[in-house]
């Protein structure tokens, strides 16, 4: 799909190399013919079907048409909104590349001891590994895992140079690897830092990024619930009971005020004192609760997940929890009305599992297995076959042993890399923001024999 008719070739090789390391070859094109010798105001800067300005790309973006008319690009002025009519990308999904591991037989971004009680982390995230985020982005999508824990506490992620939040991404135990999405604003020099309260190693993997001018609204991390009697926020009364459903206000609260037309909220949703085994589910406030779940909790557990949560009725979002249990909810950022990102109601595309499989037959996944799930076109979200991502969250059950899940665009090489861990008897989750690959497939592979579970969010065009 790609041409080449004039120009540098060493640049076009270049481009070419970085296009296939992101998987861009396996995405439908549009292709544009605009005069490259119009001014900023009138050029086009390589529309891909949603998913098109890439500042990363080697000499700027640099695309030939169907028409053998090449366009070479550099980026406008603030990076992002619109030129003749075309978006720039909110989102930039690139295939998971690991940025950070803290493990002394597998060390990458960092030199050390393993990180002790009380330390911060300060990690490289723009112009770094094969994802190359543009120095001037404003967000980057990590999968940061914990694991070896000293002791029990939590990890929290936000932008360098700002003062560290009240606010948690992580929480650590000992014996237990534990993974979550995080979307982060990035701070001067292209960093982020990571603060963890108990010794532990981390492993961070880049899904994707927002790129300069992304409509996009990373905040420094704020609570907006709490439901344990120390310190109640956004909530009055006793310990959520089964059943109960909490009513969260995302506009207009806190500092951040989220404007009342937002179309998503970024929470990072963490239960922790069950009395019972249970989950939660988080959807837009005035629909019907959906049959899917988007958090798992044991007795004795805390445990977070990403949430990407549709905003419903009042400028609330809704939390069921099946089970009696605490909640506490910090918000990271909004998806404004203009945004490319589209919310849908929470629909489950994959079950494994004997009982009512949805997008897979056979019997429960080997180990080694890996399951092509279709993302576009299918149920009642019917994803464009133009969309770049897909947000899904993905859960692991009742695993055969101890290993890891990971998530990449098919037709692109399996990434050192990894979205879940799973564990004998256990049900995890976790939120996954993937490129979508040939056939408007993501690929899932299971190290452990283990049933998986995916429903689906929203997705980026």
């Amino acid at each position: 799909e790609f041409g080449y008719v004039s120009g540098d070739s060493g640049e076009f090789d270049a481009t070419m190399e970085w296009a296939d390391q992101h998987g861009i070859g396996y995405l439908p094109w549009a292709w544009w013919v605009i005069d490259p010798s119009a001014d900023a105001a009138s050029k086009l800067y390589a529309l891909v079907d949603g998913v098109d300005y890439h500042p990363s790309a080697p000499g700027g973006v640099k695309y030939h048409d169907h028409l053998a008319h090449l366009v070479v690009a550099s980026p406008p002025s603030g990076g992002g909104g619109s030129v003749g009519g075309a978006s720039f990308g909110d989102y930039i999904p690139v295939v998971p590349d690991r940025v950070l591991d803290t493990r002394a037989d597998s060390r990458v971004g960092y030199s050390g001891a393993k990180p002790a009680p009380g330390q911060t982390i300060k990690l490289k995230v723009t112009a770094v590994g094969t994802s190359l985020v543009s120095d001037d982005a404003v967000a980057v999508v990590l999968n940061i895992t914990g694991t070896d824990a000293g002791g029990t506490g939590f990890v929290t992620v936000w932008p360098c140079g700002s003062p560290q939040p009240t606010a948690s991404n992580l929480n650590l135990r000992p014996g237990v690897t534990s993974p979550n999405l995080v979307i982060s604003k990035i701070g001067p020099g292209g960093e982020v830092c990571l603060f963890t309260q108990a010794s532990a190693h981390f492993i961070a993997d880049i899904n994707g990024y927002m790129p300069a001018g992304s409509s996009y609204t990373p905040l420094i991390p704020e609570r907006l619930l709490e439901t344990r009697a120390d310190g109640q926020t956004g909530y009055v009364g006793a310990k959520p009971a089964p059943g109960a459903t909490i009513e969260l206000q995302v506009t207009g609260a806190g500092r951040a005020m989220v404007p009342s037309n937002a179309r998503a909220a970024v929470l990072n949703v963490t239960g922790t004192n069950a009395d019972a085994a249970g989950y939660a589910t988080i959807w837009p406030c005035g629909t019907p609760r959906p049959a899917t779940s988007n958090l798992n909790i044991a007795v004795g557990v805390t445990a977070p997940n990403l949430v990407i949560a549709q905003v419903g009725d009042g400028g609330k979002v809704c939390i069921y929890t099946q089970s009696s249990m605490d909640l506490i909810a910090d918000l990271d950022g909004y998806i404004p009305d203009v945004s490319s990102y589209t919310p849908v109601l929470p629909e489950r595309l994959l079950e494994t599992r004997t009982a009512g499989q949805i997008g897979y037959t056979g019997g429960k996944p080997s180990a080694g297995t890996t399951i092509e799930l279709a993302v576009t076109g299918v149920g009642g979200s019917k994803v464009p076959g133009s969309a770049s991502a897909v947000v899904l969250n993905v859960t692991g059950v009742e695993a055969s042993a101890a290993g890891y899940v990971t998530v990449w665009p098919c037709g692109s090489q399996q990434p050192n890399a990894s979205n879940l861990n799973v564990a004998p008897a256990g049900i995890t989750p976790n939120l996954v923001i993937s490129q979508i690959g040939v056939n408007g497939k993501v690929c899932i592979y299971t190290q452990s024999s283990a049933d998986i579970v995916a429903g689906i969010n929203g997705y980026w065009r």
